[in-house]
């Protein structure tokens, strides 16, 4: 007698896989614009911070998440950027979409564990890439702190409700990724 409990969690299939690319495709109809935005006062502020205080203090801060650092988890951002690009925003922008296209499939996924069904997965994805209030976190670059919170809460809750769905607890290894994940978010 087969338990039915260790197959609760839906399969990832093709018709899935082609459900996220339409949904990428689809996203970057509208966000592709935001690659020639410029940088605005707040992103030169964002940067400034994290140039003043350095790449090493900014690495002790991620591993401090209950203290008032400021948002440590942005210089896993912008130091590299700014390291490699200079004030070129092209790439600042890229990487900006780039975040939020890795964000469809884990915000399709967690869609279809919880929803059980890839229509009401698909559907609800779809409003997520057209929200009006999702072109801010693409065309202004100031809000790439709500990307990196939202790329890493997603990805905990996911990886947290596919666990469960499987009807298991989280072994120690296990609940050391989603509590990484986690703070990753709040570090953002």
């Amino acid at each position: 007698m087969q338990d039915i409990s260790a197959t609760r969690a839906p399969r990832c299939t093709r018709l899935d896989a082609i459900c996220v690319v339409v949904l990428i495709a689809y996203f970057l109809h509208f966000a592709l614009p935001a690659r020639h935005g410029g940088f605005r006062e707040d992103e030169m502020m964002n940067l400034w911070t994290y140039w003043y205080v350095g790449p090493v203090q900014s690495l002790f801060a991620l591993g401090k998440f209950w203290t008032p650092s400021y948002r440590p988890g942005g210089a896993l951002y912008y130091l590299p950027l700014y390291h490699f690009f200079g004030l070129n925003p092209f790439p600042y922008r890229i990487a900006q979409i780039g975040i939020l296209i890795v964000s469809i499939p884990i915000a399709y996924w967690l869609a279809r564990l919880l929803a059980s069904s890839r229509s009401v997965a698909f559907l609800a994805i779809l409003a997520f890439c057209y929200h009006p209030h999702v072109a801010q976190l693409v065309f202004i670059g100031a809000f790439i702190y709500d990307v990196l919170c939202g790329l890493f809460y997603f990805a905990a809750l996911t990886y947290y409700v596919y666990i469960r769905e499987k009807d298991a607890h989280l072994r120690p290894l296990q609940l050391l990724l989603f509590l990484a994940l986690y703070i990753c978010a709040l570090n953002s």
